[in-house]
């Protein structure tokens, strides 16, 4: 029986909600056509991406995407035509590179430069058999990096304690009345100590 079932998404959220997605995977399912004709289908690897960023533009990076062709549930030969994409930014500031074209193992790898400042889509089309094309889109977002927040206050560097110094059978010591300082960054004391010992 024919599912008509086409696709299985996967999203993976931070933990805690549905507000911050981390990763996003799409599973396509190849169907067989009708009796006595082969059904075509187009299935990406890679149908979105996430690129690093700064506070207002991409750091750079690629990502490679494979387009598997299916005539029935027989991988074929896929031909990719004119990549084109959604705004002004492709082709300079991100880009498609196609290797490996009309064969089963097209891929396109697509590089964000520095100064990809938008999100967008590629639309790719596919054709199988030589007549049977299907438009393709692949989406590309930016994670831009947050403000910075405001610096936090200093460490302390030193730190006001008190020695006492008794024999087992003697009264707790009272508080002294000296000043003895301890130095964090090389475990030093400096100060009178002599009021801070009571035998």
């Amino acid at each position: 029986m024919k599912s008509s079932l086409t696709d299985l998404k996967c999203e993976l959220y931070q933990s805690g909600g549905f507000s911050v997605l981390l990763d996003t995977q799409t599973v396509s399912v190849v169907n067989d056509g009708e009796d006595g004709e082969p059904s075509y289908n187009v299935v990406l690897t890679n149908s979105n991406h996430t690129f690093p960023a700064g506070t207002s533009s991409a750091i750079g990076g690629n990502t490679s995407i494979g387009v598997l062709g299916y005539k029935g549930a027989t991988q074929i030969d896929t031909y990719i035509g004119t990549i084109t994409g959604s705004n002004s930014d492709y082709p300079s500031k991100i880009s498609a590179q196609v290797s490996n074209n009309d064969t089963t193992s097209t891929t396109i790898t697509v590089t964000a430069s520095s100064t990809l400042s938008q999100d967008g889509t590629l639309t790719i089309p596919v054709t199988l058999d030589g007549s049977h094309t299907f438009n393709m889109t692949f989406s590309y977002s930016l994670a831009f990096q947050g403000t910075p927040g405001t610096a936090g206050e200093s460490g302390k560097n030193v730190a006001t304690v008190y020695l006492y110094k008794r024999a087992d059978s003697a009264a707790d010591a009272g508080l002294p009345t000296g000043t003895l300082t301890y130095h964090f960054n090389d475990g030093t004391l400096t100060g009178t100590d002599a009021s801070y010992f009571n035998d």
